[in-house]
């Protein structure tokens, strides 16, 4: 049996640059609390027994983040930052303007991690339940095991009401461990029945992956040995990215390494869009 550690962290991805949206949307306050969305995540990270943050952010970014940490954290927790840099010796003569990815941006958190964490976006709520399934399972994994989770909610509960989304839904064997998953694109509401942009129909309770992710310090191997093929690979050095759900498909459909299913009962928010705002300042304000 491998060491176990109940010393659990929480990973933020904040490093990202909302295009979409049009703003710092992981600086941006919403609800009652006046909070960002990953303070709130942190409230429900906290009460389920995490006691450890670090999140990943640019490092023209640094100052603000830690400015807002040091007021928000609790004494007793701790918190660092680790920056998700540009790699500039990878573009040399291009202007890449975004991050190189979700797994670049674990990696770039390397060695801030001892023991099992969880990871999250800066900008999806995800609810306890969600996170308390989360912090559940990192208190008793095998720190030594490459076994890894993905929290899977029902596809009705991750829709916006204002656009359309993608979605990867998640198939699952008997004993709840994944077996791939399948990206749909421009996933909404027609006529009472949620369909993809090719008119495909799933159901509302398909189980989706929101990026809800726990780690053992595993994963870390995973990611340095696909890093090398990606940078020995790239062939858009403006647009390529190195993506953490295909990195951890590739270790998994290769034996290296297994993810178990924690189902949750949590309505995921989020804003995609900026008129998704006021959906979750609605929500936010019983938060």
């Amino acid at each position: 049996m491998g060491r176990m550690n109940s010393g659990i962290t929480l990973v933020t991805m904040a490093a990202g640059s909302s295009s979409r949206y049009g703003t710092t949307k992981q600086l941006e306050r919403f609800g009652a609390r006046n909070l960002t969305i990953a303070e709130y995540n942190m409230l429900d990270a906290i009460e389920a027994g995490f006691t450890n943050f670090v999140f990943v952010v640019r490092e023209q970014m640094a100052d603000i983040f830690h400015r807002r940490l040091s007021n928000f954290i609790p004494s007793g927790f701790s918190f660092s930052l680790a920056y998700q840099r540009s790699e500039k010796n990878l573009c040399h003569y291009c202007k890449r303007l975004k991050p190189w990815g979700t797994g670049h941006a674990l990696l770039s958190a390397k060695f801030a991690l001892r023991n099992n964490f969880g990871l999250v976006n800066a900008d999806d709520l995800y609810g306890r339940d969600a996170i308390g399934k989360l912090a559940d399972f990192l208190k008793t994994a095998d720190a030594s095991s490459p076994t890894f989770a993905n929290v899977g909610y029902r596809m009705e509960d991750t829709l916006s009401e204002n656009g359309t989304v993608s979605r990867g839904v998640m198939n699952v064997d008997g004993d709840g461990n994944l077996i791939n998953i399948v990206e749909h694109g421009n996933v909404s509401q027609q006529g009472g029945k949620i369909r993809s942009k090719d008119g495909t129909e799933i159901s509302n309770d398909a189980l989706v992956s929101m990026n809800l992710w726990g780690f053992t310090t595993k994963i870390f191997e995973i990611l340095d040995k696909q890093w090398a093929v990606f940078t020995a690979n790239i062939s858009n050095p403006i647009l390529d990215e190195f993506y953490l759900p295909s990195a951890v498909n590739t270790a998994m459909q290769s034996g290296e390494c297994a993810v178990k299913i924690l189902r949750t009962t949590s309505k995921w928010h989020g804003i995609t869009y900026s008129s998704d705002k006021y959906t979750l300042e609605k929500f936010l304000q019983n938060h």
